[in-house]
């Protein structure tokens, strides 16, 4: 394992804090594993191999496709949790048919912590991390790679043109991981609710990208001010976006910003003077900020990803 994926410890969701997640009814036109015409409007469901293994994602073209290049956004689940909750739950699929983006929710693979079995989280799954949640089965399961063929199978299917990265909780590590190792596999990178840990000094990518990141003040699973969370110091959301203003050179952090979006006490700054651009949004919501605020999560990851 390459030693920056160390960086990520995955911040293993509290029980309590989320509902019982269960694998939720396939999508139809193909969802269910079957033939899938390749058309606006159609929901599908996909295996590719990848690292030696088959891998699943589910994917939405969106009603408008008419074979004119679109964008891609990888949409990505957290800890315990499935493509079909996330498709259900983040907003992109919606939002997808109104800017006509298409969308894709890759698989994690299989939760390897059996004490989850017995609150009804079979069927959920999680990405690799080596020191928190990876048995040994798991470990060398390389999901760096499967980020990387979901964007390249998606692009064989339809025409795209640009591809975004977005994730919750343990799929904002991914983000994170990503824009350690392979930060050129997409063109802007959104996620909320898990920072960087204190081990980022050993991640020094030679590629940037743009960034937005996204927490909720109230959240308990992994606090705003950071925590030790799996074992692992989580930085504070100041901290992780200092991080990120340093490596995308941004001369204006953190005094001078413009205020894209603002409703109630939930807002976003996009700092200015930057190499590559740095966006914060801090909003009064939970742990999962879907629907939790006055922002819309997916119509302020949108915005953002629209503008690179």
């Amino acid at each position: 394992m390459n030693k920056n994926a160390s960086v990520f410890k995955i911040a293993i969701l509290l029980s309590c804090m989320l509902p019982a997640f269960s694998a939720l009814a396939a999508p139809p036109g193909g969802g269910g594993g079957g033939p899938c015409t390749i058309e606006a409007g159609a929901d599908c469901q996909f295996t590719i191999f990848v690292d030696g293994r088959d891998r699943e994602y589910l994917l939405h073209i969106p009603d408008g496709y008419d074979g004119s290049p679109i964008a891609l956004v990888v949409d990505v689940h957290g800890y315990t949790q499935t493509p079909e909750w996330q498709r259900d739950n983040s907003g992109m699929n919606e939002l997808s048919d109104v800017e006509t983006f298409a969308v894709a929710w890759p698989r994690g693979g299989p939760i390897s912590k059996p004490k989850f079995f017995d609150k009804g989280f079979n069927g959920s799954a999680e990405w690799v991390d080596p020191g928190c949640c990876a048995t040994p089965v798991r470990e060398n399961w390389d999901d760096v790679a499967l980020m990387a063929a979901v964007k390249y199978d998606v692009a064989s299917k339809i025409n795209v043109d640009k591809f975004y990265f977005t994730g919750l909780s343990n799929g904002s590590y991914m983000g994170h991981r990503l824009l350690c190792e392979a930060p050129g596999e997409f063109d802007a990178y959104a996620t909320t609710s898990a920072a960087l840990s204190d081990s980022w000094d050993d991640c020094n990518p030679s590629d940037t990208r743009p960034v937005l990141y996204l927490h909720g003040r109230n959240d308990t699973t992994q606090p705003i001010e950071g925590d030790t969370v799996a074992g692992e110091a989580m930085l504070s959301t100041a901290d992780t976006m200092a991080i990120y203003a340093s490596r995308n050179i941004c001369s204006g952090y953190p005094n001078d910003y413009e205020v894209t979006f603002s409703a109630g006490t939930s807002w976003c700054r996009e700092y200015n003077g930057c190499n590559k651009s740095v966006a914060y949004c801090e909003l009064d919501a939970p742990h999962i900020t879907y629907g939790a605020s006055q922002l819309d999560t997916a119509e302020v990851f949108w915005d953002f990803f629209s503008r690179h």
